[in-house]
Parts: structure tokens; C-alpha cells; sequence
């Protein structure tokens, strides 16, 4: 499918295009899976699967639940990453879009996929590329753009344990938008 750019986008329009398709270097996250983060998770959740929380007999080998997996992600509160990977991924797009206007942001959906458990000890990393860029559309909240980018997360042993695909929109806040 061909991708009709708009009519005023001049560079902007081929740097994004440009970011399509191209894998960021590997993030790294903060900490490995542990006990106690499971734990506080599970207990915020009220979720109470001995598989999770470990209270139970010691044959129950500990896992974190997958709704987790983002938790184990995320840079820290300075929006800081550790050192030893990339500090940015394929949501550095989000900027791009920023920069045009496009400065509404909105998740509309998300499809994760769990290969293996996350059991503690894991360290996490990830790539990221972004997929696609719709077409310029017209929402009730703007005119925008859906994008879709895809992290591969992997283990200490560089096994993928999980994908994560996200698909976005960026737009133009309208007055419509504003009162809807």
C-alpha cells in the first residue's frame, strides 16, 4: 500500500518515512525480575496466584505475571535508561510527530505476545522498530497519522521471551476533539 504524504510535509515527511522499518539498539531495563517487586504488584492487583506470589508450598516455582512485563521496561522517573544500552527506541517518533503538530497522542490497541514465563533472575532488554505509518487520516480527534511499532524483549541468554506490538495515533487536537 502506497502512503499519500501530506501536502506541506516537505522533509519532515521523509524522516519519518526513513524511521520505518529501522531496529534501535538494545535497551536494557533497570532491574532483573524479583520477588518483591511481584509481590507489591500482585498485592496492588489483589491477584493471588500461588505462581505469583510464592506464598505457598516450595514446589511452586515463581513467576511474574505477564501484565508485568511493561513494569520491567520502563526507564527510570528521570526518564533515564542504564548505562550499557541505547537510551532511545522506536517511540522517539512520537517526537517527529510532535514537532509537525501532531502533538495529540493516544494508544489504540495492543497485542502481546508471551513466548516463556518470566521467572526471577531475567534481565530484560528489548529492540524496537517502527512497523508502519498510516496514510493522513481524519479523526473526531484530528487529523493524524497511526503509526505501529514492535518490541522484541529478550532474556540474559538473548532468547526472545516476548513481542509487543502497539499500534498509536498521533494527531492534530481539533476544537471538535477538544469538547468531545
Amino acid at each position: 500500500m502506497e502512503v499519500v504524504a501530506p501536502k506541506d510535509s516537505g522533509s519532515w515527511w521523509e524522516r519519518l518515512q526513513a524511521q520505518i522499518g529501522r531496529e534501535y539498539p538494545r535497551v536494557h531495563g533497570w532491574d532483573s525480575i524479583n520477588e518483591p517487586m511481584i509481590r507489591h504488584w500482585c498485592e496492588a492487583l489483589v491477584d493471588e496466584l500461588p505462581s505469583y506470589t510464592a506464598a505457598t508450598a516450595a514446589s511452586v516455582r515463581v513467576v511474574a505475571p505477564p501484565a508485568m512485563l511493561r513494569a520491567w521496561l520502563l526507564p527510570g522517573f528521570a526518564g533515564k535508561r542504564p548505562s550499557g544500552g541505547a537510551q532511545a527506541d522506536a517511540t522517539a517518533v512520537r517526537q517527529l510527530f510532535a514537532d509537525e503538530g501532531y502533538s495529540g497522542l493516544i494508544g489504540v490497541e495492543s497485542d502481546e505476545e508471551f513466548l516463556r514465563d518470566l521467572r526471577p533472575g531475567d534481565r530484560l532488554s528489548y529492540t524496537s522498530v517502527l512497523e508502519s505509518v498510516s496514510e493522513l487520516k481524519r479523526t473526531r480527534l484530528g487529523q493524524g497519522f497511526f503509526f505501529v511499532i514492535c518490541m522484541t524483549v529478550f532474556d540474559q541468554r538473548d532468547e526472545a521471551v516476548a513481542r509487543i506490538r502497539s499500534r498509536e495515533l498521533a494527531y492534530r487536537p481539533s476544537s471538535a476533539g477538544a469538547r468531545a
